[in-house]
């Protein structure tokens, strides 16, 4: 990535990638995201990326942002989730419904099963630029909203990590010796890099789970 001294202009630079259906990731599906993102009457995120004026995609591998005005976290909000890159091709023949229960991306993961109030099911994106460093086979999503629930399910091991941790609970959970995985709060950059509970996880010196099997989460919203 460089940027001119204006602090106006950012060209970025793609690395070699493929999107879950194994067509290449090119600036044009970055540029119809960013734009998709800012001019959706349906985008809750619009506000965001309103900065962005105008942008050049002069080759498939570089992208020139150019911004209406300075702006501080310009890069900190290309890396949340709401700008994710999805496949343009894919977006424009399934539609947006279809798109949303089987979307095309360039993460880790990919979704293998969602029906709308059931678990998503995700597996490992075969096609992910750096799929060898994966160690996951696949993740179970479930939502439970109930945070005495949730908990009581992390407790003896009937899933392997939460999110939205009651912070009542947390003195309680920290004094249980029980190898466990929790976090209060989830922020992830899904096709930029590995979600930041992901990162926890490799860090830990503890491992509740076999990384050979599935990893199941539960969140609360």
């Amino acid at each position: 990535m460089g940027g001119l001294d204006d602090g106006l202009t950012y060209t970025f630079k793609l690395r070699d990638a493929k999107f879950s259906d194994g067509s290449p990731v090119t600036t044009e599906d970055v540029a119809y995201s960013l734009t998709r993102i800012r001019d959706s009457e349906l985008s809750l995120w619009s506000d965001r990326y309103k900065i962005i004026g105008d942008m050049q995609t002069p080759d498939a591998k570089t992208l020139i942002v150019t911004l209406t005005g300075l702006s501080a976290p310009f890069l900190s909000t290309l890396a949340m989730s709401g700008a994710s890159i999805v496949s343009k091709a894919a977006m424009e023949a399934m539609g947006q419904e279809a798109f949303a229960e089987k979307p095309v991306g360039s993460g880790a993961f990919m979704v293998e099963d969602w029906r709308r109030g059931d678990p998503v099911i995700l597996k490992k994106n075969p096609e992910y630029w750096d799929a060898a460093t994966v160690s996951l086979d696949g993740v179970e999503w479930i939502s439970i909203r109930d945070d005495n629930t949730r908990m009581l399910a992390v407790q003896p091991g009937e899933l392997d990590a939460a999110i939205y941790v009651p912070f009542s609970r947390v003195a309680e959970l920290k004094a249980d010796v029980r190898p466990r995985h929790c976090w209060p709060k989830l922020m992830s950059a899904r096709s930029r890099s590995t979600p930041l509970w992901m990162q926890a996880i490799r860090r830990s010196s503890r491992s509740p789970f076999s990384f050979s099997s599935n990893l199941q989460v539960w969140a609360s919203r």
